[in-house]
């Protein structure tokens, strides 16, 4: 009897605790699906992340990022992402204040029911990083790219997503409280 119920137990842990699976997405054929539990990782991500920083005649901009593990609550599958915090200042009055993030590594869609992301990745490639960007002033996300450069400068050039779940400006306005390009350097 005591080995069933020991059998029982050690059968429901290893349930409890299914092994994830780490999947490089350099080693893998175009089929493949992922699966509740894969954890699929980037090998680009982290030369975009730190801390960013571009100053022109009275602009200032400010530009966190950080490597996060993103857990989707409805696949279960997770993702390396970005997610950051902007600052702008125009004559050092602050035109958008850095917005809250949840202060751990492994975040998960329902950390975002009350959150709006400032900054957020789509795509992360060898030299380059998509980016959705909330501009909070004009109530829409606008797409940023952010190119590698040399010597610690990254390009940054924003335009209009016609897309995405965070349009809220109802006028359908053009244009960002944030400057279209700009050349930043990263600082850490």
């Amino acid at each position: 009897m005591k080995n069933i119920i020991f059998l029982s137990a050690l059968l429901f842990i290893s349930n409890a605790c299914a092994q994830e699976r780490i999947i490089d997405p350099d080693k893998i054929g175009d089929n493949y699906i992922p699966k509740k539990g894969d954890y699929i990782i980037n090998n680009f991500i982290d030369s975009f992340v730190g801390e960013y920083n571009f100053h022109q005649n009275e602009i200032n901009f400010y530009m966190k990022l950080k490597k996060k593990k993103f857990c989707d609550n409805y696949t279960e599958v997770c993702y390396d992402r970005i997610y950051g915090q902007i600052e702008l200042k125009h004559n050092n009055n602050t035109t958008i204040e850095k917005s809250e993030m949840p202060n751990k590594h492994k975040v998960e869609s329902s950390d975002f029911k009350d959150i709006i992301p400032q900054v957020s990745s789509i795509l992360i490639e060898n030299d380059k990083t998509t980016l959705n960007i909330y501009d909070s002033i004009k109530q829409k996300s606008i797409e940023g790219i952010l190119i590698k450069l040399d010597n610690r400068k990254y390009s940054l050039k924003l335009k209009e997503k016609s897309y995405g779940i965070l349009q809220k400006n109802k006028k359908n306005e053009k244009g960002f409280t944030l400057p279209v390009a700009m050349i930043l350097t990263k600082t850490n």
